[in-house]
């Protein structure tokens, strides 16, 4: 299932309009629709705030929706310097694919690592 897939599931389910969802989330409609609809991928900031207009940590948003793919391109147009650099390592990138469905115990273990190895890189 895709990013836009699970969002319109979940605003159908949840009877919540695209202008409603838009008012909540402030992104625009035009924004909503094209990720819906596949013509947009979402930054992480995006994804972050769609989660929390349905109560959901972004991990639980992303689980079975997100590609290696899907998580490289919205790393790149995030805007932050930290994911841009992550989204350079496509074997980092689907490492944290494969990590999104761990227990929260073994995604801080893994983030402490991470953010080690980051400030080791000086990233």
């Amino acid at each position: 299932m895709t990013i836009g897939e699970k969002l319109k599931i979940l605003r159908e389910k949840r009877n919540i309009s695209l202008r409603r969802l838009a008012e909540i989330t402030a992104l625009s409609k035009t924004t909503l629709n094209d990720l819906e609809r596949g013509i947009k991928n979402p930054s992480f900031e995006t994804v972050e705030r769609i989660a929390k207009a349905f109560s959901m940590t972004t991990v639980d948003f992303l689980r079975e929706t997100a590609s290696p793919e899907d998580l490289v391109d919205a790393a790149k147009s995030s805007g932050s310097e930290l994911l841009e650099a992550l989204s350079t390592s496509e074997k980092l990138i689907a490492t944290l694919f494969r990590a999104k469905d761990k227990p929260k115990e073994e995604l801080d273990e893994f983030a402490l690592f991470l953010e080690a190895y980051m400030n080791a890189k000086n990233v």
